[in-house]
Parts: C-alpha cells; sequence; structure tokens
C-alpha cells in the first residue's frame, strides 16, 4: 500500500516525496524507494526511518531538511502518532499539512485520521483485526479444529480526505 500511495501522490504532481517509516526496514525500504524511483519518471524520495519516541529536535531538523533543501511537498507517514508531531513542528515552521505539504498516513483503527484538523487521508489497514484472526486460526490448529478459510486476506482501504492536494 504504500507504493500505491506512491502513486497516488505522483498522479497529483508530486515529484518529490518524504517517506517517514516507523520501523527500520531498511532493506525493504530501499527496494520500495528503487521500484517507485524506476516506475515514474523524475521521481525522488527522501527516506527516514523514525520511532514513537524521536526527538523533536531531530525531526525538526529532518523537516526542515526535507522542505528547504530537498523541496519535499508530500510525505507519506505511518503512524498517526508521529504525524501528530510533524504536524506541530510543520506548523512552527509556517506550514500547514494538505495544503504546504500534502500527507498520506496510516490508520489502525478505522476513521482515526478523519478526527484529525486538517483531516487526513490514511490507508486503513486491520492489524487488529489481522492479529485476533492469527491467533483463532493458531489456537483453532492446536485443538484439531479444521481450518475453512486459509486463504482470508486483509486489504489496506484508502481513506481519501483531502490532504492531498494536486500541484
Amino acid at each position: 500500500y504504500i507504493l500505491d500511495g506512491i502513486r497516488r501522490l505522483y498522479e497529483k504532481g508530486h515529484r518529490r516525496i518524504a517517506f517517514l517509516p516507523l520501523k527500520s526496514r531498511s532493506n525493504t525500504n530501499l527496494k520500495l524507494k528503487s521500484k517507485a524511483e524506476t516506475k515514474f519518471t523524475g521521481l525522488k524520495i527522501n527516506i527516514t526511518d523514525t520511532v514513537y519516541n524521536i526527538d523533536a529536535d531531530f525531526l525538526r531538523d529532518i523537516l526542515k531538511y526535507m522542505i528547504e533543501e530537498a523541496h519535499v511537498t508530500a510525505m507519506i507517514c505511518e503512524d498517526l502518532g508521529l504525524l501528530v508531531k510533524v504536524q506541530s513542528i510543520l506548523s512552527s515552521m509556517g506550514k500547514q499539512l494538505g495544503e504546504d505539504i500534502s500527507v498520506i498516513c496510516v490508520e489502525h483503527v478505522k476513521g482515526q485520521g478523519a478526527k484529525m484538523l486538517p483531516k487526513i487521508d490514511c490507508y486503513y489497514v486491520p492489524s487488529l483485526e489481522l492479529g485476533e484472526t492469527i491467533a483463532t486460526e493458531l489456537l483453532n490448529q492446536l485443538s484439531g479444529k479444521k481450518n475453512t478459510d486459509l486463504s482470508k486476506k486483509y486489504m489496506p482501504e484508502y481513506m481519501d480526505r483531502g490532504s492531498v492536494r494536486e500541484i
């Protein structure tokens, strides 16, 4: 779904995109960056691995570089909690999400992005339901019950709330 988010931003005219993944999956992120930059002409993706307790001054330095030197016009952020920090820092820089910087985020509880101001476009990833299904299937297998639906998949759902502008 991250590649789909990049595609959505690209189709709106964004060519310089910041990607703020919450977990360090450096090899996967580099492959994603390479695939996207090969697929979409003129695209440049800046990746910065982040953590929940990222230092605010460090995050401010990253965002300042991305906006002032790398000239990003959009970002994909993997966590709404991190996005709140990003939004606060951008606000102190005179920038607003959805207007100055387009943004797509990930939500694990449906509707979380709609509660933010401005409302944030998100991919709803039902990780809680996915975890529950995996645990139930494991318990069923351990108790000898036969599984009837091994092919159940959870696809992220895109929630368009207007935080991606066309440039």
